[in-house]
């Protein structure tokens, strides 16, 4: 029964593995003959999702450059597009520093991705950022800013849900 279980689990993580890979193997090929617009940030958002550790980050960082571009770009549904996919350029290299240990330089990219999500009203990636704060502060076993972002969660939750009733 144990041997059986062992094949299904691992049957299954090769089944995943290898959905995943033929995934970004296909967004990967789009990828390459994808024109520089808007779609173009999304393809390279999914691809910085799935990618391995070591692969992802360059998608990213890709993915900023252009959505820095279209930031300065006269039309407001571009700039506004440039602006969120900024923020989740910023989201993740605030996640990279944070995984290396350097919560310093975490602090400053999460700040500012929570600064444009909400500037951009992008309510939802502003309680993930939050959250993803106080994990840091979790992981310095440092309880009073802890709190202080829990209660910072708490009240933009609070916050968000009053406005959604309205």
């Amino acid at each position: 029964m144990k041997k059986q279980f062992l094949f299904i689990m691992l049957s299954g993580l090769v089944f995943f593995s290898h959905a995943q890979s033929s995934e970004l193997d296909s967004l990967l090929k789009i990828l390459k003959t994808a024109p520089e617009d808007t779609n173009k940030l999304k393809l390279l958002e999914d691809i910085s999702d799935i990618a391995p550790d070591g692969e992802w980050q360059k998608y990213s960082n890709t993915l900023g450059k252009l959505a820095e571009k279209f930031m300065t770009n006269v039309n407001p549904a571009i700039k506004l597009a440039g602006k969120k996919y900024y923020s989740v350029y910023l989201n993740n290299k605030a996640y990279g520093f944070a995984e290396m240990g350097d919560y310093r330089s975490a602090f400053d990219y999460y700040e500012r991705c929570l600064k444009l999500n909400q500037e951009t009203g992008n309510k939802i990636n502003s309680g993930v950022v939050l959250s993803s704060i106080g994990a840091i502060y979790e992981r310095q076993n440092d309880a009073v800013n802890a709190e202080k972002n829990t209660n910072s969660l708490y009240n933009y939750r609070k916050k968000s849900a009053m406005l959604k009733m309205w």
